[in-house]
């Protein structure tokens, strides 16, 4: 019987573990988990072996790794290398990496991995001051005295995180975004009503090469029952979107921060995220999400680097774009603002999308990352976003996210459908809203106001009662619970006047009502005239 922990348990290191920093004793440890399990702590592992001091045991330790947890023996002693050149504040990994050269000038480096050809780690480098020119390919960067490398983990050589390989040319915007929405929807079965979905998915994996441009971060969510092809649409994306990195139901909090800190800027990828919120660790997680929207709010950690060392605060970045999947909206009311949203229904699955991805799959898919990558290049000094811009007919919440998928494109084409397809989402939540339980008690406010005749006459909450048990038949709805949603759900002012509990919000407050709802307005007369203000008579002042 396997003695490995199946993929549904964490996979943290206990207490003791974490004081002990025994590299034996982790790979003890790790050699319990699967290979998936293992790959967010082969970093940490590499800096305990890097931490002994005698040589022979160093080699003992990776012969051990190699052994037992399976991890290659050169990618061991390269990310040893690269450690050791890190110790000094004059060399740095990282994987994205701006600055500027003296007689070049500004310049973006972005890591690439090349799997079949030596050297398999490096940078492509592009300079702004010569667009034209094609990047170049180099091992290092070295600006004065610091030496940068690109970042060598296994989470990169696994697959876990996907790199490009090279750059390869796009055409325009246009061009890329017709290739993503033809991608997504050749490996991705969607219903008839919703292929509008597919342009949606396709200006977010290019806002997700843009996203540490804007201040504040885009999520999207797909919701949607069993087989509705939530697992693919995301197992899709995390092929396309920017250094993905894929978090199932059985992840932790742990190796998440860690991960999206070491990619600053990577896109966090979520399956399953069905929050119970009874579970501390999916506390963990969706502090991670709440914090993760915006820039300069990192995951703080009390960590010390062994037992007799004392604590100190680490600062984690989980910045960056998301792509979630559950099969309900989310209870926190602030992470379920944060995302556009969209809901995919089960239908049969077309005889020509294959059941696993293919060759075919991967090939485009690296050919897309690798054209992403000089679109990024090409753009990334020209992208800006106007925070007091609106986009006309798109509720505020829709138009948060969307403004910021549709300033990483300068394309009008593109820009405008983006624009369509956000008005369609938004009618949509209004539509839900709509046949939801509150946009009936919505509906009889506003019906019950108009019979007052445009607030000539009082707007009694036992008015709303009557038209919602005749008319919309809700007879379980009692006086209290009835005030409380008028007043906390749906924001209106109450007063009880003789007795009787009267709404007293303002035309323009109902008039919001109705178009929040998607009430039709027709039987809306116009606004009661204001009350003249009266000025008081002043009278001159008596004289001594």
């Amino acid at each position: 019987m396997s003695d490995q922990i199946p993929d549904d348990e964490p996979s943290t290191p206990s207490e003791e573990l974490e004081k002990g920093k025994n590299a034996w004793d982790w790979i003890s440890w790790l050699a319990t988990l699967t290979d998936q399990q293992r790959q967010p702590w082969f970093e940490p592992l590499m800096e305990l072996i890097q931490a002994c001091k005698k040589p022979q045991e160093r080699q003992a330790l990776l012969q051990a790794a190699k052994n037992r947890l399976h991890f290659d023996i050169g990618i061991m002693k390269e990310q040893l290398r690269y450690l050791r050149k890190n110790d000094g504040d004059l060399n740095k990994c990282l994987a994205t990496f701006h600055g500027t050269l003296p007689g070049q000038g500004k310049f973006l480096a972005e890591e690439v991995y090349r799997a079949d050809q030596e050297p398999h780690f490096g940078f492509m480098v592009h300079f702004f001051d010569r667009p034209d020119e094609s990047p170049e390919f180099v091992e290092k960067i070295k600006t004065g005295e610091t030496e940068i490398h690109p970042l060598v983990t296994d989470l990169i050589t696994s697959g876990a995180v996907l790199l490009p390989s090279a750059y390869e040319e796009y055409g325009d915007d246009a061009t890329l975004f017709a290739s993503l929405g033809s991608f997504i929807g050749k490996y991705v079965q969607i219903d008839a009503a919703s292929t509008s979905v597919l342009d949606l998915a396709a200006g977010f994996v290019m806002y997700s090469w843009m996203a540490d441009k804007f201040p504040i971060a885009c999520y999207l969510r797909f919701e949607g029952d069993f087989a509705a092809g939530k697992t693919t649409m995301l197992r899709t994306l995390a092929h396309v979107v920017y250094r993905a990195t894929l978090a199932g139901g059985a992840a932790t909090a742990a190796p998440i921060f860690r991960v999206l800190d070491l990619l600053k800027g990577g896109t966090l990828i979520v399956d399953e995220a069905d929050f119970d919120l009874r579970d501390n660790e999916w506390k963990q997680i969706l502090k991670i999400l709440n914090q993760g929207w915006s820039k300069g709010t990192p995951v703080l950690r009390a960590e010390r680097a062994s037992e007799n060392d004392p604590f100190g605060v680490k600062a984690y970045d989980p910045f960056g774009a998301k792509v979630l999947a559950s099969r309900r909206a989310f209870p926190d009311v602030a992470l379920e603002s944060r995302c556009l949203a969209h809901t995919m229904v089960p239908v049969a699955l077309r005889p020509d999308i294959p059941l696993f991805p293919d060759k075919a799959f991967y090939r485009e898919a690296t050919q897309l990352r690798n054209q992403l990558l000089l679109w990024r290049f090409r753009n990334y000094d020209n992208i800006q976003v106007d925070p007091r811009q609106r986009i006309e007919g798109v509720e505020p919440r829709v138009a948060a996210n969307g403004l910021i998928v549709m300033s990483a494109v300068e394309d009008p084409r593109v820009r405008e459908t983006l624009e369509t397809r956000l008005r369609e989402l938004s009618e949509s939540l209004r539509q839900s809203r709509h046949d939801s339980y509150e946009g009936t008690v919505a509906q009889a406010v506003l019906e019950a106001w108009v019979k007052t005749d445009n607030q000539k006459q009082p707007l009694h909450l036992r008015d709303v009662m009557d038209v919602l048990r005749h008319k919309h038949h809700l007879v379980r709805l009692g006086d209290r619970k009835l005030g409380e949603l008028v007043r906390k759900t749906l924001g209106l002012q109450t007063r009880v006047v003789g007795g009787n509990s009267r709404i007293v919000s303002s035309y323009t407050d109902l008039h919001a009502l109705a178009v929040r709802y998607g009430v039709e307005l027709g039987a809306f007369g116009p606004p009661p005239p204001e009350r003249p203000v009266r000025t008081p008579i002043r009278t001159a002042e008596a004289t001594p």
